[in-house]
């Protein structure tokens, strides 16, 4: 029969597995943020029509995509396993002002569509770059956090 210290112990071990994934990992490269930044004001000019030509948007659209899903692989593999299930609590508000900055930045970029795509493009631009290095540096402060709490 287990001890309850070994009881604790056992629930601490699983507890340090399931929030691996979202604490070791390795620092996101300096060119993940313009790229990003690139690939947001890309969709955003889609999105506001590059013009009256829409062989432009879906050769841009088409190029995009693909330059996402390449991303998405690389990531993967840098990586080695994404975050998945529910993250340790000391993310929680990370992930929730991520959340209100991409819609507050999405409904500001929308606007911005609808007097400029050039604007409602670098917007997207400013934004995305900014708000994900935001983000970097809220979750990796979670991340020590977490890692503090679990030893």
């Amino acid at each position: 029969m287990e001890s309850e210290h070994d009881l604790h112990e056992s629930l601490r071990t699983a507890d340090r597995a399931a929030a691996a994934p979202w604490v070791d990992y390795p620092p996101t490269p300096w060119w993940y943020f313009p790229a990003a930044g690139c690939w947001f004001a890309a969709m955003a000019a889609v999105v506001g029509g590059l013009g009256d030509n829409h062989v432009v948007d879906v050769i841009v659209l088409v190029v995009a995509v693909a330059a996402y899903g390449a991303y998405l692989g690389w990531y993967r593999r840098y990586r080695g396993v994404m975050p998945h299930g529910k993250p340790p609590r000391e993310f929680w508000p990370a992930i929730g002002w991520y959340l209100v900055g991409a819609a507050a930045s999405l409904v500001a970029i929308w606007f911005t569509l609808r007097v400029s795509t050039v604007l409602g493009a670098v917007l997207a631009f400013v934004l995305a770059t900014g708000g994900l290095a935001i983000y970097e540096v809220a979750y990796a402060r979670a991340a020590r956090r977490a890692r503090s709490r679990l030893g």
